[in-house]
């Protein structure tokens, strides 16, 4: 007749796509904006680059969620896959660009020329602040998730509102509040 309303569990990391996605195509930005002296915005329109405004949001989005199932599974991630992963969406990136704008690089020298090497200590320091975020996130929620919440909600008062009064608590019994197993059984007499 009764059920019991199932805990709410945590999940056993935080999720690490949106931030990785993110911080790949922020990444990408800051690169050509160190390698132009704060220009960068001004000689990627002009070398062909406005495509990029669409198109590469969509491909560190596509690259993260495949890269990010295999960061491990428990716990929360190291630095240095999450660096690895963001180098990789980054190369792949330039390795589109080099061959779609003519006027960009091709290979190895499309990921490092042109100032592109400044991405791998970037990318270090990303993944580092990226995993060390996830951590704080998993322990704060570990300490402070639903579970470590639910025995002070049984013990917490109930407030019962009354039109026209003021808000009065109630007992903290459990049967007050409906939180017993079950009902009282009935009585024969």
């Amino acid at each position: 007749m009764f059920r019991r309303l199932p805990t709410p569990t945590l999940p056993r990391r935080p999720r690490l796509a949106p931030s990785m996605a993110l911080a790949a195509v922020l990444l990408h930005e800051l690169r050509h904006l160190i390698a132009y002296d704060g220009d960068g915005t001004r000689m990627l329109a002009h070398d062909g680059h406005p495509w990029l405004a669409v198109v590469s949001p969509l491909i560190a989005l596509l690259l993260v969620a495949l890269l990010t199932r295999s960061l491990g599974r428990a716990g929360s991630p190291s630095w240095l896959p999450i660096a690895g992963a963001l180098f990789g969406v980054y190369a792949a990136q330039s390795v589109v660009e080099g061959l779609v704008a003519p006027s960009q690089l091709t290979g190895l020298g499309g990921v490092l020329g042109h100032g592109g090497w400044m991405a791998v200590p970037a990318v270090v320091a990303v993944g580092w602040l990226l995993a060390r975020t996830a951590r704080l996130l998993h322990d704060r929620l570990v300490r402070f998730g639903p579970k470590a919440l639910r025995p002070a909600l049984l013990h917490a008062p109930a407030l019962l509102a009354q039109p026209g009064r003021a808000v009065v608590a109630a007992p903290s019994a459990a049967l007050a509040r409906n939180l017993a197993g079950r009902a009282p059984p009935f009585a024969l007499v």
